[in-house]
């Protein structure tokens, strides 16, 4: 069996680079779906425990005043997940924006991400006990970290609620003794 990428066959064979005849199976290389675990941020308000069906998942807090800020090696990818935590007598729907700086060499900040949500109560999920918090509908965000070693905050805008939830999710491969 030849195992290399289809793309690649094409191409040889559309440049007229191939003089023998290939025998056997061409397919794509088979992706190797990588395990994403919970990342823990260096700086954040608190933790709250989410509880969605028979599921508890511990998310950190942020508030407009108080990012969440973690530093993370590339090449890798940020799977971030926000829920927008609703008072008791907030009613309807809510919209949030969620962007992420990364410090740059100079010292500045410069945005890398941001994304506009709508959210709603959850109709599923609730806090710990004693909370009078409602987490909202879960809502993601994606980020590509490059090469190199970098510094990250997620702010919170653009919303009368006062905090959101998060939780940062990373292939195992990224997280280094």
């Amino acid at each position: 069996m030849l195992s290399i990428g289809t793309r690649f066959v094409r191409s040889l064979i559309a440049a007229g680079t191939i003089a023998a005849v290939l025998t056997g199976t061409v397919h794509a290389a088979p992706r190797v779906k990588s395990r994403l675990v919970s990342f823990t941020p260096d700086s954040y308000v608190r933790t709250e425990t989410v509880a969605t069906k028979a599921k508890e998942r511990k998310y950190y807090v942020m508030t407009a005043d108080k990012p969440i800020e973690f530093a993370l090696s590339g090449p890798t990818t940020v799977d971030i997940s926000t829920r927008l935590l609703f008072t008791v007598d907030m009613k309807g729907e809510q919209r949030y924006t969620v962007s992420v700086t990364q410090d740059t060499l100079l010292g500045h900040a410069q945005e890398v991400a941001a994304m506009t949500f709508t959210s709603r109560k959850s109709p599923v999920s609730t806090l710990g006990t004693g909370s009078r918090l409602v987490p909202g509908d879960g809502k993601r965000l994606k980020l590509t970290v490059p090469f190199g070693r970098h510094q990250y905050r997620i702010h919170l805008s653009g919303t009368a609620a006062q905090e959101a939830a998060v939780r940062i999710m990373v292939p195992r491969k990224a997280i280094r003794p």
